[in-house]
C-alpha cells in the first residue's frame, strides 16, 4: 500500500510539474509576444528598426531554438526567421469589430502563438512567435530520472520497511502465541508480558492473564475439594473400620455389638449425607441438573421448612419467629429454592445456643423478593466471613452443637442454586451477636 502510494503520488508530482512547466513557457511566449507588439505600434512605420527588433528578440533566445514572423495585412511575411518551421494555415480575423486576441497552437514538436497587431493607422499586422517542445520535454525527462530514482529506492525500502514494522508490530503477537504454547494445564503460574503500552494487544495480554488466574483459582479449588472431600470421606470410613475391627476382636455380647452396629449406622448416615452433597455440588458445576421453573407460593413453602425444623428447635429449647407475609409467590425452581431454605435453617440452629431465636422474614419489593435469615449464635469473625462460601470450610467446630456438625458444603451449595436462578446471597454479622444471611432473588 505505500509502494502504491508512493508511486501514485510521484506520478501526480511528475504531471503537475509538467503541467507547471508548460504554462510558464507558454506564459513567456505571451510576455515576449506583447513586447514584440509594443516594439512595433512605437516603430512603426520603420520596419528596418521592427526586423531588428524581432532579430534581437530570436537571437536573444536563440539557446532555445525560438522563432518568429511578422506578416502585413495582406499576410505576405515581412520578415521571418531563419528557424521558422511550416506551421499550418491559421485563419486571423482582421475585421475591426473582433477584438485582438493570442491564439495558441501546438503542432508535432512546437509550440506557437499567433497574435494580431494593430497599427494607428487602422492597419492590422499579425506576427507568430514559438518555440520547439524539446526544450521542455528535456526538462520533463530529467525530473522522471530523478523520480524514476526515487521510485526504486521505494521499491526497495518500502517492502523492507513494511516487512520490519510489521515484524516489529506482531513481536508481541509472536510472545503471546509462544507463552500459551509453553502453558501447563497443571501449573498456570506462567503469565504474558505487558508492556504498558495500553494498545489492544496489550488488552489482549491483560484479558488473556486474566483468564489464567480465573483458571488457575479453579485449579487450586479443584485440588482443595479433591483433598478436603478426601478427607471427609476418610474419617467416617476410618470410623466405620474401627468399629468393625473392634467387633471381630473378640467375642461380644449382643448389647454390645448392638452398640458397634449404632455407630457404624451414624456413621454411615454421615457418609450418605457427605456424599448427596458432593453429588449436589458436582450437578451445579456440570450444570446438568434442569431447572423447573414456575409460579409457586414461597411463603407457603418456607413455612413448610419451619414446620419441619420446629421439632428440632425445641428439643434445641431455640425459638423460630417467621414473618412470611402473605402469598409471596416467585417464579423459580421451587425444590432447589427449599433446599436453600433448609441449609439455612440447618447452620442457624447449629450455631444458635439453647434459647436463643432464628428469624426469618420475607418481603416483596417491585424489583425483587428478599428473604433474611438471622439468628442469636455466636456469630463468625470477620477475618472468616469472606471464606465462608469456601467449600468444605467450617467456623470453629467448638461454637457448634456437638450432635450438629456439618460439612461445611452447605452455604457452597447455596450459593451455587441462588447464582444459578439469578439470585444474591449475602452474610453479615448482627450486632452485638448473631449472624444474618440476605438471599435475593429478581422479582
Amino acid at each position: 500500500m505505500l509502494l502504491l502510494a508512493s508511486v501514485l503520488a510521484l506520478f501526480a508530482t511528475r504531471e503537475a510539474i509538467r503541467l507547471t512547466i508548460s504554462q510558464e513557457f507558454r506564459d513567456l511566449l505571451l510576455e515576449e509576444t506583447t513586447e514584440l507588439e509594443l516594439a512595433v505600434q512605437q516603430l512603426y512605420p520603420d520596419f528596418e528598426e521592427i526586423k531588428a527588433e524581432f532579430d534581437r528578440k530570436i537571437r536573444g533566445h536563440r539557446q532555445h531554438r525560438w522563432f518568429a514572423e511578422l506578416c502585413n495585412p495582406q499576410r505576405e511575411s515581412i520578415w521571418q526567421s531563419d528557424t521558422f518551421p511550416a506551421p499550418p494555415e491559421v485563419t486571423l480575423a482582421n475585421d475591426d469589430d473582433i477584438p485582438i486576441r493570442f491564439q495558441f497552437q501546438q503542432t508535432g514538436d512546437t509550440i506557437f502563438v499567433r497574435h494580431p497587431v494593430r497599427l494607428s493607422d487602422g492597419t492590422t499586422y499579425s506576427m507568430v512567435l514559438g518555440m520547439p517542445t524539446q526544450f521542455i520535454q528535456r526538462d520533463v525527462w530529467k525530473l522522471t530520472r530523478v523520480l524514476l530514482g526515487i521510485g526504486g529506492v521505494l521499491c526497495l525500502v518500502a517492502p523492507l520497511g513494511g516487512f520490519l514494522l510489521a515484524r516489529k508490530a506482531t513481536e508481541p503477537v509472536r510472545e503471546i502465541i509462544e507463552t500459551t504454547r509453553q502453558l501447563d494445564p497443571a501449573n498456570l503460574q506462567q503469565r504474558l508480558p505487558i508492556r504498558g503500552t495500553n494498545d489492544e494487544l496489550d488488552q489482549i495480554s491483560s484479558e488473556i492473564n486474566s483468564f489464567l488466574d480465573q483458571n488457575s483459582k479453579y485449579l487450586q479449588s479443584h485440588r482443595d475439594f479433591i483433598a478436603n472431600a478426601a478427607h471427609e470421606l476418610r474419617s467416617p470410613l476410618t470410623a466405620i473400620q474401627t468399629s468393625v475391627e473392634v467387633s471381630l476382636g473378640r467375642e461380644r455380647s449382643a448389647a454390645e455389638y448392638r452398640d458397634e452396629l449404632e455407630t457404624v449406622s451414624e456413621q454411615c448416615e454421615q457418609l450418605r449425607y457427605l456424599v448427596n452433597q458432593l453429588l449436589e455440588l458436582a450437578e451445579s458445576d456440570a450444570q446438568q441438573h434442569q431447572a423447573k421453573f414456575a409460579e409457586f407460593d414461597l411463603s407457603s413453602s418456607i413455612a413448610k421448612s419451619v414446620e419441619f425444623f420446629s421439632a428440632i428447635a425445641e428439643e434445641n429449647r431455640i425459638r423460630i419467629e417467621s414473618n412470611l407475609g402473605s402469598r409471596i409467590f416467585l417464579h423459580g425452581d421451587e425444590i432447589k429454592i427449599r433446599q436453600v431454605v433448609n441449609n439455612l435453617l440447618d447452620n442457624a440452629l447449629k450455631f444458635t445456643p439453647s434459647g436463643g431465636v432464628i428469624r426469618l422474614d420475607l418481603r416483596r419489593s417491585r424489583d425483587s423478593v428478599v428473604l433474611t435469615v438471622s439468628d442469636t449464635g455466636c456469630g463468625i469473625p470477620a477475618a472468616e466471613l469472606p471464606r465462608v462460601f469456601e467449600r468444605f470450610y467450617q467456623a470453629n467446630p467448638a461454637r457448634t452443637h456437638a450432635s450438629r456438625s456439618g460439612s461445611g458444603l452447605g452455604l457452597s451449595i447455596c450459593q451455587s442454586i441462588v447464582d444459578r436462578q439469578g439470585g444474591e446471597i449475602l452474610v453479615r454479622n448482627l450486632s452485638p451477636h448473631g449472624v444474618s444471611v440476605q438471599v435475593t432473588w429478581p422479582a
